[in-house]
């Protein structure tokens, strides 16, 4: 009986260390890791947060600098093209302005000679005129081909007739029927020429020639 008692005892004993240890464990995974957790996630939201703001600022400044870009490029662009028309439209002008004079003196040329009882002073006149304006195009740039006894050049002359001439060397310009122009480096048009013709210049081939060859 006592040792019956004595084992209710020891029974009871051990159910309340299991008890208070049980409540213990409870009691120290209840508290801290939860409270933990919920401040650091608080501060991740923050975190994220503040990155997405930045962001926006930065996509928002980026999209404000593309469209103020764009702006200023279709403005040059078409200040550039509103030059570039300018620039074709009055390219001759400062040419015209130089012509007016020759076009007063043609003006008055007119007027002079519908009373004029010589032909000297026409003559006089169209010498003044063609004078005028020759000086005013070469100061443009404008070149004569007006030479004669020159190579002939296929870039600057226009054969039309050749003539037979034992006195002059082949290809030969000896005569200029039309006057060639040229721009600076560009030829307007080509001078219409008459072109020596010598056939003496020809030289045959010599027969030591022609055995050095076959040997």
């Amino acid at each position: 009986m006592a040792n019956e008692v004595q084992d209710d005892l020891e029974n009871t004993e051990q159910s309340e260390e299991v008890e208070e240890t049980e409540e213990s464990e409870v009691t120290s995974v209840e508290v801290t890791p939860d409270m933990l957790e919920e401040g650091s996630n608080d501060d991740e939201v923050e975190d994220v947060q503040t990155q997405l703001e930045n962001k926006e600022l930065e996509l928002r400044q980026a999209t404000e600098k593309h469209l103020r870009l764009a702006a200023e490029y279709d403005n040059f662009r078409k200040r550039t093209i509103r030059e570039k028309e300018d620039f074709h439209k009055f390219a001759s002008s400062s040419i015209v302005e130089k012509l007016l004079p020759v076009l007063d003196t043609v003006s008055r040329g007119v007027e002079f000679n519908k009373t004029a009882d010589s032909i000297e002073s026409v003559r006089e006149g169209l010498e003044k005129v063609d004078k005028m304006f020759h000086e005013i195009l070469k100061s443009e740039g404008l070149g004569i081909i007006n030479e004669d006894s020159v190579p002939f050049d296929p870039n600057l002359h226009m054969a039309v007739f050749q003539e037979e001439r034992d006195d002059i060397a082949d290809q030969t310009v000896i005569q200029v029927f039309e006057k060639g122009y040229k721009f600076k480096e560009k030829v307007l048009r080509p001078a219409k020429v008459k072109v020596a013709k010598n056939d003496a210049e020809v030289e045959e081939p010599s027969e030591s020639s022609n055995e050095e060859v076959g040997e």
